[in-house]
């Protein structure tokens, strides 16, 4: 194991244990820890946001290729799918000088973001609201592991227990782009629980060089498919794409912009 996965490891390890100690104190939150990291979820997401947390900071799923998710100081970094913040914070200590968009559906999720990024020192723009195919209201089914809160009912109901609905703004990524004034991003994260080829369908005006330089979309099959994304970025983009055999329901299509 190379050095700096193992001291991830160590440090995710660590993490874990510290969260092992918080399970007999009495507060309804929990701290998850990397490193100099520090993470406030409710105590009934921690296992899985250890998870996602493994995911991002451990495996870099959303960093297979080195060095994809850094970027230029004063670039602009667009995080959909942000949960809880550990994506965002990531990127901010990789590329302090980046400005940060990140984008979250779930409104209780999006109280933790908003949290958990000003407890990290990250100036990020943090907005509640889902991306979707179009602009209007949506419908968040929202799952008992907060991680499979989806648009899509069928989604969040195949992998947990739907446990409400919550009525949530919705922008395509289109109109998220011009209300924000984003402009031109060289980072593009799409994590939207499978809607994600939907959401890159209806809004292909986006995916351009002239828009973005690097788009990294975790894909969820058969909900979404990654062929299809990959039909949708190649154009503008060359794409490669990282499929784990363990974890099927999960695939990473990466795409820089051709030049």
């Amino acid at each position: 194991m190379p050095s700096r996965e193992r001291a991830e490891k160590i440090l995710f390890l660590l993490g874990e244990l510290l969260y092992e100690s918080q399970r007999v104190l009495s507060s309804s939150h929990a701290v998850l820890v990397f490193g100099a990291h520090r993470f406030v979820v409710p105590k009934g997401w921690a296992d899985s946001s250890l998870r996602n947390l493994e995911h991002v900071f451990v495996k870099h799923d959303y960093d297979r290729i080195p060095g994809f998710t850094r970027v230029p100081r004063g670039s602009t970094v667009v995080d959909l799918g942000a949960y809880v913040g550990f994506f965002s914070v990531k990127v901010h200590s990789e590329s302090p000088g980046a400005r940060l968009v990140a984008v979250e559906a779930n409104p209780q999720a999006c109280r933790y973001l908003r949290h958990n990024l000003r407890m990290n020192g990250v100036r990020s723009e943090a907005y509640c609201l889902a991306v979707g195919e179009s602009d209007g209201v949506g419908r968040l089914f929202v799952a008992e592991d907060p991680v499979n809160s989806s648009l899509l009912e069928e989604y969040s109901s195949s992998f947990s227990r739907v446990s409400g609905v919550a009525r949530v703004a919705q922008l395509s990524l289109s109109s998220l782009w011009r209300r924000l004034d984003v402009g031109h991003a060289s980072l593009l994260k799409v994590d939207v629980e499978g809607v994600e080829e939907r959401v890159l369908r209806a809004s292909r005006d986006v995916l351009t060089p002239g828009c973005v330089d690097r788009v990294v979309v975790e894909v969820h099959p058969p909900y979404s498919s990654p062929s299809r994304v990959v039909e949708l970025l190649e154009r503008g983009f060359h794409v490669a794409t990282y499929y784990d055999y363990e974890a099927p329901f999960q695939v990473f299509v990466y795409g820089w912009a051709k030049r």
